[in-house]
């Protein structure tokens, strides 16, 4: 038994000893049933403490990889067989099927401005909030969420979006992902049905996390006006539909009123909920908020939202309205996917909500967009003056642009990245995925970039998309 001991390492010399005998044991070189050195030859051998030794062996032997024989000695335990270990990886480069290019230009979606954040006001929410935690609190908390913030946002929704609820409606989640599964499995199970209709093309993630939840996707191919409800069939064991009426993805269509009043009748006669997914609906950019589809058919709505993009990504907070005959269902699935947001989190953010200050931080994060917007589309018209055509507008930080007779797949998707502009596409949100290999728009989020690189990335963009028509031009 060789042991290569550095007493200059972080590592300190009983973890070096534990790690390099458990790995000679599980390769074999040290087989079942072999005797040990003594630790008296060990510490002569190595200068090393013998306490040292002693702990170590001590350690092993609780791991089982040892059996001390009184009056014998130490001994590899002869019930481990080394071939049941795993294989240690092997050490080779191996070639990725993909290239790793370095980003210059980064134009994704969902990367909000976090330059104004006001830390300083929301550092003095949650430390307050953490001292007046009083010890029902400091346990499991209130089942959904805490009252505090039920309640704040509770006026919140009246004021911005005409949602008159009650506070068991509402469930805080941890984020917009862990609404919508609550969602999913509530529904499946109210329904006992299996399938979620949802507009096509729409955000991949959610088409994914609707499988995840057990559902069976049901795309529904949107045109100019979004989703078209005459054509979710009959027969399909429909248990939801999941739309974003403020602003599909990724063109940003509004959806109108008449569509809405007749997804709501379709709802009616597939005896189904609609999901109203409001991922960006606070972010109006043009105007007031879109009202809720809640007070059409308020017994058939779910509505799901999230604090990200106006707060930032990783608070992770959102939050789901059920109606009151889904609260007992919804109550019991909130429990089996676990609670998610800290009861310190969620009495800072009401304690932020009372204070006015997310309602400020809203009203300057409006301005500051569109302030971005409006230079971001005097760049785009700037560069391409002819051939482009933009949708999405009105509300969040990303547009979705199209190039005349240009068409994005992933070849020209490669090109833009050896460029190092990062951006997504409408081709890639179809489903089932490959049903639709090329489409127009090119997604282009300018939430979270400065001026002087968003010019910059605006020519490295009309470079990469004119060389990739020159391509598509030339396979033609």
């Amino acid at each position: 038994m060789i042991l290569s001991l550095d007493k200059q390492s972080d590592l300190t010399l009983h973890r070096q000893i534990c790690s390099q005998i458990r790995e000679m044991i599980r390769s074999g070189r040290l087989p079942p049933g072999l005797k040990l050195p003594s630790t008296r030859t060990l510490v002569a051998e190595y200068a090393v403490s013998r306490n040292v030794f002693l702990g170590a062996f001590e350690q092993l032997q609780a791991e089982g990889y040892l059996l001390s024989r009184k009056g014998s000695g130490t001994y590899v335990s002869d019930k481990i067989d080394p071939a049941l270990f795993p294989a240690p990886p092997e050490n080779r480069n191996v070639e990725k099927h993909k290239r790793d290019y370095k980003v210059h230009y980064d134009f994704s979606v969902g990367n909000p401005d976090l330059s104004e954040f006001p830390l300083t006001e929301w550092g003095r929410c949650l430390r307050k909030a953490v001292s007046q935690l009083k010890g029902p609190e400091m346990t499991y908390g209130n089942p959904g969420g805490t009252l505090r913030l039920k309640r704040a946002l509770k006026k919140h929704l009246l004021l911005s979006r005409g949602m008159n609820i009650e506070e068991d409606q509402l469930f805080i989640c941890s984020g917009s992902h862990q609404a919508l599964l609550l969602a999913v499995h509530s529904c499946l199970d109210k329904t006992e049905k299996t399938a979620v209709a949802l507009e096509n093309p729409a955000y991949n993630a959610l088409t994914r996390s609707i499988i995840q939840a057990g559902a069976r996707p049901l795309p529904i191919l949107s045109d100019d006006e979004g989703i078209s409800p005459s054509h979710i069939p009959a027969g399909e064991d429909t248990a939801m539909i999941c739309v974003t009426p403020s602003h599909l993805f990724p063109t940003g269509t509004v959806l109108p009123i008449h569509r809405r009043l007749e997804l709501c009748a379709r709802a009616d006669e597939l005896d189904c909920f609609i999901l109203e997914n409001e991922f960006e609906g606070d972010l109006r950019l043009k105007g007031s908020q879109i009202p809720s589809m809640h007070f059409i058919r308020e017994e058939r709505i779910l509505s799901a939202g999230t604090f990200s993009q106006i707060m930032y990504p990783a608070i992770r907070l959102g939050y789901l309205i059920v109606p009151e005959n889904m609260i007992s269902r919804t109550a019991l699935w909130y429990r089996l996917l676990g609670y998610g947001v800290p009861v310190s989190v969620q009495n800072g953010m009401a304690l932020f909500m009372e204070e006015g200050l997310l309602l400020r931080h809203y009203r300057k994060m409006k301005r500051l967009y569109q302030e971005k917007q409006e230079e971001f589309i005097t760049l785009l018209k700037k560069e391409f003056p002819e051939e482009l055509t933009l949708r999405g507008t009105d509300t969040g930080t990303y547009l979705c642009a199209s190039f005349n007779g240009m068409e994005f797949n992933d070849k020209t998707a490669e090109i833009l990245s050896a460029a190092g502009i990062t951006a997504d596409f409408e081709f890639r949100h179809y489903w089932p995925p490959g049903t639709v290999d090329k489409a127009p728009g090119i997604i282009l989020g300018f939430g979270n970039m400065e001026n002087e690189t968003m010019e910059k990335g605006v020519r490295a963009l009309g470079r990469a998309v004119r060389s990739a028509f020159q391509r598509q031009l030339e396979n033609h």
